[in-house]
């Protein structure tokens, strides 16, 4: 059975339209990016924060966040492992990098939109990314 032009197009408009959803998802803070193993992961991501708790965490994973009234409140359990955070503006410019956080928080000064980037080296325990 061959393929008619018309069903071409609607396979590769579906295709884009699906491409298109994905990174408009990312960009808005609605997904999250991944390359890691999560053991027990229970997280919450919306347009202004970021949370999870897990029993293990071990990779990179990244989340748009558009703070509210300029400044990002993160929160930092650990039970075990290590855990890094990056924050970046639009640009690719670096606003906030801890390796090894621990048990902490942090108050920090961001632009209206930032990517925030947490890895864990075999990481047990919880992070939340806010509004204060």
């Amino acid at each position: 059975m061959k393929c008619k032009p018309k069903h071409k197009m609607a396979v590769v408009l579906i295709t884009v339209a699906a491409v298109a959803a994905i990174f408009a998802a990312q960009y808005f803070g609605l997904a999250a990016t991944r390359s890691a193993l999560r053991v027990g992961y229970i997280g919450s991501g919306g347009r202004s924060s970021w949370s999870a708790s897990y029993v293990l965490l071990n990779g990179v994973m990244r989340h748009s966040v558009h703070p509210d009234g300029g400044s990002l409140h993160i929160e930092t359990r650990t039970d075990g492992g290590a855990l890094s955070i990056q924050v970046e503006d639009r640009d690719g410019g670096i606003v906030f990098e801890q390796s090894d956080v621990g048990t902490a928080s942090y108050d920090i000064p961001v632009p209206e939109a930032v990517t925030v980037q947490v890895e864990g080296d075999w990481h047990r325990g919880s992070f939340r990314i806010g509004a204060p």
